[in-house]
């Protein structure tokens, strides 16, 4: 899926990552977010994509560390189709946010981390922005 419009915080400790990880993880439950495609990436490498409801992700990372690897430390991705966005935490320990419009979802997490000046770069189509572009 292309995803035009891509958001990053900066790079965190293992403690702050997991932590803003929560908080992303709960705002989807708040907006009423269901159903998740999940993969698995970097070293892990499991790009076999599976549905599961957004109340298990974090078992299912606990699963999948306890058999493979550590995490943080590899990436998790989440991807809602219908309203083409993808969560990405990353490997390096920041977070990644795709998408092609802005849903409740998409401003709720990107005015949550503009407030705590969590958006280090961001791009659409390609071309860096500026967190004013965005229309917060």
């Amino acid at each position: 899926m292309e995803l035009a419009t891509e958001v990053y915080t900066p790079m965190m400790d293992d403690r702050y990552f997991l932590a803003e990880m929560d908080i992303v993880l709960k705002q989807l439950l708040k907006n009423n977010i269901t159903n998740v495609e999940m993969y698995f990436g970097w070293s892990w490498g499991d790009w076999t994509s599976f549905d599961t409801n957004a109340t298990n992700i974090m078992s299912e990372v606990e699963t999948y560390k306890s058999r493979e690897n550590e995490f943080p430390g590899n990436d998790v991705y989440i991807v809602i189709k219908e309203m083409e966005v993808q969560l990405l935490f990353c490997h390096e320990r920041d977070i990644h946010l795709s998408f092609n419009g802005h849903t409740k979802l998409t401003l709720d997490i990107l005015r949550s981390w503009n407030d705590r000046n969590l958006i280090h770069f961001i791009r659409r189509s390609g071309e860096e922005i500026k967190v004013k572009d965005l229309g917060l």
